[in-house]
C-alpha cells in the first residue's frame, strides 16, 4: 500500500500494526494475490510481532493501556484469524503459517510443547 497513512500504521510497535497487517494479508488474499499476503504475514510474524513481545509474554506498548489484557489478547487474536484466513481461503499448505504463529507464542509464554 502506498498511503502515508497506511506505512504509520504498518510501522506501528503495537496493535495497530498486527490489525493493518491482518486486514491488508484478508485483502491481498481477496484479491488473489496469495503471495503477497503470506510474505506480508511471514515478516510481520518473525519481525514486528516478535519485537513486540517480551519472553514474559508481556506486550509493554499494549500493558500501560487502560485495558490491557484487551489489548494482549486482541493483539494476538487478530493476526491468528488472518493467518487462519489464508489457510481457509487457499488450503492446508497456507496452514503452516498458522502453526508457526502457535509455536512462537507457546514459546513466548514459556511452553515449548
Amino acid at each position: 500500500m502506498k498511503s502515508e497513512l497506511g506505512k504509520n500504521e504498518s510501522n506501528a510497535k503495537n496493535n495497530y500494526a498486527t490489525f493493518y497487517i491482518a486486514q491488508l494479508a484478508i485483502y491481498l488474499n481477496f484479491t488473489k494475490r496469495t503471495k503477497d499476503a503470506n510474505d506480508l504475514i511471514e515478516k510481520f510474524a518473525n519481525t514486528t510481532f516478535k519485537d513486540m513481545i517480551l519472553e514474559s509474554g508481556k506486550q509493554p506498548k499494549e500493558s500501560n493501556r487502560r485495558k490491557p489484557y484487551y489489548y494482549h489478547t486482541e493483539d494476538k487474536t487478530v493476526l491468528l484469524l488472518a493467518l487462519y484466513k489464508v489457510r481457509d481461503y487457499y488450503g492446508d499448505k497456507f496452514g503452516v503459517y498458522a502453526d508457526t504463529m502457535i509455536k512462537l507464542l507457546k514459546e513466548i509464554a514459556g511452553d515449548s510443547k
